[in-house]
């Protein structure tokens, strides 16, 4: 007996880490197609089609199952709201904001960037509520990163590249100086720093001191701006490996980088991940089986 729960337990395990290194399922938008990409395989899936319109690069965010894309819809701005399960699209029209930024999720909103202004958009009724003002004179869009009710958003002030970080609840603002940066893209936060991309070199940003630290560098010979994710150490970047679209995949840690070329070829634009089990309960459904049939064979043993 103590050699079974001695196996189930080293499986689990092992099971558990291979499920960590699998678990990345990238959402991509190619113009109003949506898809769920496997970094592991290299698979593409098709998984819905937004509202017909014109499409901004850099306003994409998948939330609980929708997905979220900033553009136009008869000449005005607006934001398709797509349910990535059944497919049902519907377009908001903006009435306080043009062509923003999307920072992500707080409070149940999602957070927009209009140049240095920042809202919040309702995604039931499309109401957008002002929250804050930035300090930036030129914003970079490609950079908007919203985490814990701060907004953090790259650009320049004074000519310089900064990141300007603001309250949204009190409106306090603050900014760090970048020096030797040049086009910043925010991939989000890890280890409680905002990771930055500036080409294929990887940094982190801490937030309380404004400084930053070189982790790594990708796989790429040639980024794209407007896709860039962190997620559990790993960063994915969009760009040419080989000459062809693909996504870099590399560990924040170890600085180990690959690239996966993207089947049907584009520059898709990253929304985030979609929503994995998580692996404790793959690991205790496997206990749960082998004690199931463990406990079988030992009543049949007991009957014979």
């Amino acid at each position: 007996m103590m050699g079974f729960w001695s196996f189930s337990i080293k499986t689990a395990f092992y099971l558990t880490v291979l499920s960590r290194a699998c678990a990345a399922n990238l959402y991509l938008a190619d113009d109003q197609r949506f898809s769920l990409f496997d970094t592991g395989t290299g698979i593409k899936t098709r998984v819905a089609t937004g509202t017909p319109g014109t499409v901004v690069n850099n306003s994409f965010e998948v939330h609980d199952g929708t997905a979220f894309q900033g553009g136009q819809a008869g000449a005005r701005s607006a934001v398709s709201v797509t349910d990535l399960a059944t497919g049902a699209s519907r377009n908001f029209t903006l009435s306080k904001t043009v062509l923003p930024q999307f920072g992500g999720f707080w409070n149940g909103n999602l957070i927009l960037a209009d140049d240095s202004d920042y809202y919040s958009f309702d995604p039931l009724t499309g109401k957008e509520t002002f929250l804050a003002k930035g300090l930036l004179s030129t914003v970079v869009n490609s950079s908007f990163e919203v985490h814990e009710g701060v907004a953090y958003h790259g650009g320049l002030i004074g000519g310089q590249n900064a990141i300007s970080a603001v309250n949204l609840l009190t409106g306090v603002s603050r900014s760090f100086q970048i020096p030797g940066l040049k086009y910043i893209q925010f991939g989000g936060f890890w280890n409680d720093s905002l990771i930055l991309a500036d080409d294929t070199k990887y940094y982190a940003f801490d937030p309380s001191t404004g400084k930053t630290t070189r982790l790594a560098t990708g796989a790429l010979g040639t980024v794209m701006n407007f896709s860039f994710e962190v997620q559990d150490g790993i960063a994915y970047q969009l760009g040419l490996g080989g000459g062809r679209p693909a996504v870099a995949v590399t560990n924040l840690s170890t600085g180990a980088s690959k690239y996966v070329v993207l089947p049907g070829g584009g520059f898709p634009q990253f929304g985030g991940f979609a929503a994995v089990p998580e692996p404790a309960a793959g690991a205790l459904m496997l206990l749960g089986l082998g004690w199931c049939g463990f406990s079988r064979r030992a009543a049949e043993n007991r009957r014979g």
